[in-house]
């Protein structure tokens, strides 16, 4: 009965789906795999990587250079997104690659941060939803990233200062 038990339970993992959230207990939007709760004090901290060329990175790869203080994005080779001590990156234009869709949603897309090529993935990650982090995040940890709803920009903390991406 107990072999028969966990053989059941592991089949039926194979079939189960869930989304998460940190500080969330309802109300996940359909299109995310991580959502956060809507704490005005949070962000998602990037642990610095000492050399970010070590990395087996896949396209859509985001690290925090900590050599450099600088935010670095793969897409077969390494860019630099946000330089290191700068308070806002270049800006980043929206690549359609071939069979994906790329879309903005937003009025005001100034910037826009791609994390990975659409081959049929419907989920994505939410980024903390923060009014003014430079003034509700106190002390901030080098690496934090959230999205400025004040502004419309996904910020990011380098140590120094905030960054819009």
């Amino acid at each position: 009965m107990k072999k028969s038990i966990c053989i059941l339970s592991l089949f039926a993992g194979f079939w189960a789906t869930a989304q998460t959230g940190i500080d969330k207990t309802s109300g996940f939007g359909a299109s995310s795999l991580l959502e956060f709760g809507s704490a005005n004090n949070r962000g998602i901290l990037l642990t610095p990587v000492t050399d970010v060329t070590a990395i087996n990175a896949t396209p859509g790869t985001i690290a925090f250079d900590g050599a450099t203080g600088s935010f670095r994005y793969y897409n077969g080779s390494w860019s630099t997104v946000v330089p290191g001590g700068t308070t806002s990156g270049p800006l980043l234009t929206l690549i359609k690659q071939p069979g994906s869709h790329y879309q903005c949603r937003y009025i005001n897309c100034r910037r826009v941060l791609i994390l990975g090529k659409d081959s049929g993935e419907t989920k994505g990650l939410v980024l903390p939803l923060v009014s003014a982090p430079e003034l509700n995040i106190g002390n901030p940890p080098k690496g934090l990233m959230v999205y400025d709803t004040t502004n419309g920009y996904i910020k990011v903390y380098n140590g120094t200062s905030w960054t819009n991406f």
